[in-house]
């Protein structure tokens, strides 16, 4: 039959008390735990790999710190001297973790476990299952035999929910054949569910703790010890401990067997005797409910029999009945009494949506935007974390939380290899690594999803020990630079690191400087073998003005803003009452007119999560591409019209919202632009663009301005300095493609220049390698027009027509 569920048991004793109380009985309820503790708790880790012997150290020292015992199963083939050792002298228990598929190897571990015991000075008592259900050594009553068989005190059945710790429950035969004395551990509650960082039940296990403890029953973490560690630690720091026994597994066992199980009680008239097969080795506590006020019992440890004898209901010294204790214990919630085993942390629960209704998607988006914000608050440790649970090491010599920001996941991986081999920055390598990719990634902390967390879509600071930035992210010496480099820096605790890959070798100009980067960082520099650059956390960096500001202080928002625009939830038509969008915008009447080829609101069956996936990827790509190509196109700018020509016109066709236009502009003297206009065929990005110029009118006043179109059908009469299109060619219908470029050169202006910046085309590339362009036939397309000038995509280099070959490059031609 199912075992019962530790909900039915709470619920049942308190039924029993219930109906006890109307019938007018008195009922004496023995303590689950030792005087002064309502719970019990356990931490079991599976020392099923090799670990550093300084992660161990670290972890065993934090549960001293804590008063936190642990039980610890090591594999017959895999006992680690040093560690074994550390546990033993640490008070903590070693036993088996069986990965046996008979009893014959079974017993074979039982005995190289315990000589090893004889030797070291501790004994096995309990033995755990490698691999969980349907492993070769879960094998269900059998292993209790075995176990049985072995001599041993205790084991474990899988999925077995129950509150305490019990005897093994056979069938009528089997009790008949032969009698079990093994007991049996309640199951207990990985932390862990794979090895990646992300892969754990933190969240859950927070909620779910408190409610067992509240139930009084024994809670089993499980973990193994060479992953997951910093969650350990945040898990017990959330969990107020204070009125719960920590304990190892054994102990556990032999005060539930001593207490409980092999403990005899009789009654004497109104005598109640109770008899223990060994002393005590706590003071237990008796509860009397009943019609008479009686105070508890405390039977003190060392005790092996005790009588106890209660007033007859007759005596004359009867109070009232006295239900208060009975009432508490009837109409406490279960929630209300967990609230007490938490060190006032919420972690809130979220539900995913159903359907496609408005409901749902606005459910859906307040979900989402809890997430990314006030999940945050909640989930983030408390702020002595760092203190009582970071390695107490000098400087960084082993840090214990590590960020990586890459581009992409793939490079984030490969920057944990390098990171892991770099000396001169720590002794011993992180013990937990965050990943953030700058062109995709979910919204909240690196630990939600299997994703990175999106660099441009985060609120978080203050969390890690070391910020690590791949030289994936490619930055300039400009107000978005400046404040990408701020945001790296709030990453960090007070004390934390920064390592930059070595921007001042980026390219010959135009790049950090060592003498900037000491000056933001109001530090000199460090570097590490390979030539990282390291630098402490400067505590007084502040954000810089610039497009990336912007965006990091309404990313969020506007990914959900987006959301409510595709699905239909909000129309164009709300943002065209705003006068603010007759100022910035050039083409209006396509606007009034509402007739926009592309457009993506009001889309049909909605997957959400595929949306809020395509939504968060397309505005990172769009605001990091921006952290390299507007430095970039200054520079091609600068290259090609001189300083003295003023009040330039530019117009960048396909730019989304225009975060290129505007980092150009913000990153130019005001005199040097008259104005930059972006032009794109995608309605959503009306909003985004308002809020962009919005928030930096200061910079942008009348200067900048947004195109609602398709490029084919663009007014390029009104004469432009410079027309780009970056990354967005493609788009251009082929049969319009040569007379668009004819009437984009017509209207620059003679020593204008036309920018192009093409993805060639590549088998690695799965999106949009149908329309993409071959070199060849870019070069054939812009060489009518004059000479090609080649610009590095990445640096401020040059390339001869014989070194492009097949490389991403800037076409630039200068029209005379």
């Amino acid at each position: 039959q199912s075992p019962m569920n530790w909900e039915f048991e709470y619920w049942l004793i308190n039924q029993i008390l219930e109906h006890s109380q109307n019938a007018g009985l008195t009922v004496l309820q023995q303590k689950h735990w030792p005087t002064g503790f309502e719970a019990a708790f356990t931490v079991r880790h599976d020392y099923d790999r090799p670990i550093d012997e300084d992660v161990m150290k670290d972890l065993l020292n934090f549960y001293k710190q804590k008063g936190i015992k642990c039980s610890v199963g090591f594999l017959d083939r895999l006992q680690v001297l040093h560690d074994i050792k550390a546990i033993i002298k640490g008070g903590h228990e070693i036993v088996l973790h069986s990965e046996a598929a008979d009893e014959k190897e079974f017993s074979s571990e039982i005995s190289s476990l315990r000589n090893l015991g004889m030797t070291l000075g501790f004994k096995v008592a309990g033995a755990t299952c490698h691999g969980g259900i349907g492993s070769a050594g879960h094998l269900g009553a059998t292993l209790f035999d075995w176990s049985s068989r072995s001599n041993l005190t205790y084991t474990e059945q899988l999925g077995r929910d129950a509150l305490l710790p019990h005897p093994v429950l056979s069938g009528e035969e089997s009790k008949k054949s032969k009698k079990n004395e093994v007991m049996i551990v309640t199951a207990h509650h990985s932390l862990d569910f794979g090895t990646a960082p992300h892969a754990h039940h933190l969240h859950h296990l927070a909620r779910e703790f408190p409610k067992r403890f509240a139930a009084g029953g024994l809670v089993t973490l499980m973990n193994h010890p060479d992953i997951h560690v910093d969650q350990v630690k945040i898990l017990l720091e959330w969990l107020n401990l204070e009125l719960v026994w920590c304990a190892t597994h054994q102990a556990i066992i032999d005060w539930c067997d001593i207490t409980k199980y092999s403990s005899t009680i009789t009654c004497d008239g109104e005598n109640i005797n109770l008899k223990f097969q060994r002393a005590i080795p706590h003071d237990l506590t008796i509860d009397v409910y009943g019609p008479l006020d009686y105070p508890d019992i405390i039977i003190p440890k060392g005790t092996t029999s005790w009588q106890i004898s209660l007033p007859s209901q007759n005596n004359e010294n009867v109070l009232e009945r006295n239900s208060s204790k009975m009432r508490r214990m009837e109409f406490k919630r279960l929630e209300y009494i967990a609230s007490s085993f938490r060190n006032s942390i919420d972690v809130p629960k979220f539900k995913q949506p159903k359907t496609n209704s408005e409901h749902i998607i606005m459910s859906f988006i307040k979900k989402i935007k809890h997430k990314g914000i006030s999940l945050f608050r909640a989930l983030k440790p408390r702020k002595d974390l760092e203190e009582k649970t970071k390695p107490k090491t000098i400087g960084l010599e082993q840090p214990f939380r590590c960020a990586i920001v890459a581009r992409t996941m793939r490079e984030a991986e490969a920057a944990e290899k390098v990171l892991r081999g770099t000396s001169g920055i720590f002794r011993y390598p992180p013990l937990h690594i965050e990943y953030y990719s700058t062109v995709s990634g979910s919204i909240g902390l690196p630990t939600d999803s299997s994703q990175p967390a999106s660099f441009f879509h985060t609120k978080n600071k203050d969390l890690f020990d070391l910020v690590y930035v791949d030289p994936s992210v490619k930055i300039f010496d400009t107000p978005y630079g400046k404040t990408l480099i701020s945001k790296v820096n709030s990453l960090a605790t007070d004390k934390g690191t920064i390592v930059l890959p070595d921007w001042t070798k980026q390219s010959d100009s135009g790049s950090f400087s060592e003498e900037k980067l000491n000056y933001l960082f109001a530090s000199d520099v460090r570097r590490s073998s390979n030539n990282l650059l390291c630098y402490s956390k400067n505590a007084a960096m502040s954000d810089f003005s610039s497009v990336l500001s912007w965006y990091m202080s309404n990313g969020v928002d506007l990914v959900l803003e987006e959301i409510r625009f595709r699905s239909g939830i909000i129309g164009l038509s709300a943002y065209l009452q705003d006068p603010l969008i007759d100022e910035i915008l050039l083409d209006s009447t396509t606007v009034a007119q509402g007739e926009v080829r592309g457009a993506r609101s009001g889309e049909q069956n909605l997957d959400l999560n595929s949306m809020m996936n395509d939504t968060v990827m397309s505005h990172a790509y769009l605001i990091g591409g921006v952290s390299y190509k507007s430095a970039l196109i200054s520079y091609i700018i600068n290259q090609h019209l001189p300083e003295d020509r003023q009040k330039l016109r530019y117009a960048d066709i396909g730019g989304g919202y225009g975060a290129l236009v505007a980092e150009v502009l913000a990153s130019s003297d005001k005199e040097r632009f008259e104005y930059g206009v972006t032009r794109d065929i995608a309605s959503q990005n009306i909003f985004l663009s308002h809020s962009l110029y919005a928030n930096l009118r200061k910079i942008l006043s009348g200067r900048f301005k947004f195109s609602l179109g398709p490029a084919e059908d663009f007014a390029y009469e009104d004469g432009y300095d410079i027309i780009s299109f970056v990354g967005s060619l493609l788009y251009v219908e082929k049969s319009r493609l040569s007379d668009v470029l004819d009437r984009v050169w017509s209207c620059i202006k003679p020593g204008g220049v036309l920018i192009i910046h093409e993805n060639i085309k590549n088998e690695s590339f799965t999106r949009d390698f149908d329309v993409m362009f071959e070199a060849k036939e870019l070069d054939h397309l812009l060489g009518k027009y004059g000479n090609i000038n080649y610009y590095n995509s990445q640096a401020y280099l040059t390339f001869k027509a014989e070194q492009v070959e097949n490389k991403t490059v800037f076409r630039v031609v200068q029209k005379k």
